[in-house]
């Protein structure tokens, strides 16, 4: 994962652009998926950073993001608000947390270890983002 650039938009809103690969953009959507869709959360605003509906509106630009890059291994870019950022983040972590190594790999055809690391890249990221080291 890169982080190519972090800006502000002409209304003031701050959003990051980064090259995601084929493992990230699926790890990136399923987080998504599941904490928005797959399981019940108590809160799901406070945890994920947006509703149940943005969260899936999210989802469905990750899908079409993922799918436009389907048939190769070369990176793609998208740029996300820093909610957004955040909210992804939050939801592979809250995923992660919820359905343990076994079950995730059951849902998602991916293993634990590899939605880890890019759980630690969004965090790292973001956290380069929030305090202005981008």
């Amino acid at each position: 994962m890169r982080h190519i650039k972090s800006d502000r938009n002409s209304s003031g809103e701050r959003f990051a652009t980064l090259a995601l690969n084929r493992i990230e953009r699926r790890a990136a959507r399923n987080g998504v998926l599941e904490a928005s869709m797959g399981f019940a959360v108590e809160d799901r605003k406070k945890q994920l950073g947006m509703s149940r509906e943005d969260a899936k509106a999210l989802h469905g630009r990750l899908r079409q993001f993922e799918e436009s890059f389907e048939n190769t291994e070369a990176d793609g870019e998208i740029t996300l608000s820093l909610d957004e950022f955040r909210t992804v983040r939050n939801c592979l972590e809250l995923t992660l947390k919820e359905l343990g190594e076994k079950e995730y790999l059951y849902r998602s055809g991916q293993k634990y270890q590899v939605a880890e690391n890019v759980l630690a890249e969004f965090s790292r990221i973001l956290a380069e983002i929030e305090t202005g080291k981008f």
